[in-house]
């Protein structure tokens, strides 16, 4: 990176006058930082990096100009000196360089990709907001909190990736659910660290060279069918449970089902009933949503009401993820009992509502309105309520093919 002062005969002001700059240049781009000073193209010395005057009347002006000047450049200087003991500054380009410049940086943080995806997190929201910072929360509990942009290459991203594959799942209170993330789980983080280059390429953070996708292959793998068939359903919702637990799991099954196959983030959160619809903001998405309560569903919104919230599941796990794994660990258990019954998850029931929906014949802006899945925001109010009384419409009429009623 080169620092000099110049100035831009382009940018000519009516009196003749042109503004000063910092220029950094290096990889072949320039970025430029304005001091507010403005000179005659005859009183800047190029050499120098100065301004000086004939006119004894603005000496005491320009005086303070060049310790303006000089102060600037002392402290460009002394940014890119803190980058280069770092070893930060090669992977740094001008107009990076310029935004820490400006936002008065001095230790050379800005320039590290930890913190360019800090930054980039700020500007999204709801459940995407989250998934990048569970992806930032994985590569500082693996590499720290100061990884600088050509520190993430080939091999960097091929350790990180098996940290994801071997590690082990805990909860809360460190008990291990799992070991390792499944193969597309992993790739979700490796988008989302792919897509924070792309962002930094794009605004000329960092040059393409350091870009570290080249040779790595994000590995997926097709999504396994989630869905059950109607008769393993009923087989689950009609098991004989020997324990307490089995009857809570297949009760908590039977709720994500009956209210559309509600993820069990938003079920886990779930504070606002009227008596005839649910309201909550989707997780995933941040959007408001409502879904009619059928009399099966509020009989075991009943069964589990909660002293201090809607239902009592916040009372007996402390963290969102004990209650997913308890759900799927007993479910696991009663699929190894029941030859009847697959392994399934609280995700299968999201999948499998949507399956029946359009074995009935549903149409699919039915069901996808039914899962929650946004609608255009150009959409009236009138077209909206509409449209929520034929999802529920659809939801009864799957209820119903479910209990041998349709």
């Amino acid at each position: 990176m080169t620092i000099r002062v110049t100035t831009i005969g382009k940018y000519e002001r009516p009196d003749g006058t042109v503004p000063i700059y910092l220029s950094f240049a290096g990889h072949g781009k320039t970025a430029f930082h304005g001091l507010g000073v403005y000179v005659l193209p005859s009183e800047f010395d190029k050499e120098t990096g100065t301004v000086r005057t004939a006119d004894r009347r603005r000496k005491a002006d320009f005086a303070r100009y060049n310790l303006l000047i000089q102060a600037e450049l002392t402290r460009a200087r002394n940014l890119l000196l803190s980058l280069q003991l770092a070893g930060k500054a090669g992977s740094i380009l001008p107009a990076r360089f310029k935004a820490m410049f400006a936002a008065g940086e001095t230790d050379g943080e800005g320039g590290t990709f930890t913190y360019y995806f800090k930054s980039f997190i700020e500007k999204k929201a709801g459940r995407t907001r989250e998934i990048y910072q569970n992806t930032l929360d994985k590569i500082i509990r693996l590499h720290g909190d100061d990884v600088p942009f050509d520190a993430v290459n080939h091999s960097w991203l091929e350790n990180f990736d098996r940290s994801m594959r071997t590690s082990d799942i805990c909860n809360g209170r460190g008990e291990v659910l799992r070991t390792g993330l499944a193969t597309n789980a992993r790739a979700i983080h490796l988008r989302n660290i792919r897509a924070v280059f792309n962002k930094a390429i794009d605004e000329e953070v960092i040059g393409l060279e350091l870009y570290p996708f080249r040779r790595f292959k994000i590995e997926k793998e097709r999504t396994r069918k989630r869905a059950v068939s109607l008769t393993q359903l009923r087989a689950l919702f009609d098991y004989p449970y020997e324990t307490a637990a089995e009857e809570w799991a297949v009760d908590v099954a039977r709720l994500i089902f009956y209210l559309i196959g509600i993820n069990t983030v938003d079920l886990f959160h779930l504070e606002e009933y009227d008596g005839e619809y649910i309201h909550y903001r989707r997780a995933k998405t941040g959007t408001l949503y409502s879904i009619k309560v059928e009399p099966e569903a509020a009989a075991l919104l009943e069964k589990y009401r909660g002293w201090e919230h809607l239902l009592n599941f916040r009372e007996r796990f402390k963290h969102l993820e004990s209650f997913k794994a308890k759900i799927n660990k007993t479910l696991k258990g009663i699929a190894s009992k029941d030859s009847r019954i697959p392994v399934m998850t609280s995700y299968t029931f999201r999948h499998t509502w949507a399956t029946l929906a359009a074995e009935l014949d549903i149409p699919k802006e039915t069901i996808a309105a039914g899962l929650g899945h946004a609608q255009n925001a150009t959409v009236t109010d009138v077209y909206i309520d509409f449209n929520r009384k034929k999802v529920d419409a659809a939801n009864r009429r799957v209820l119903d093919y479910v209990a041998g009623s349709e």
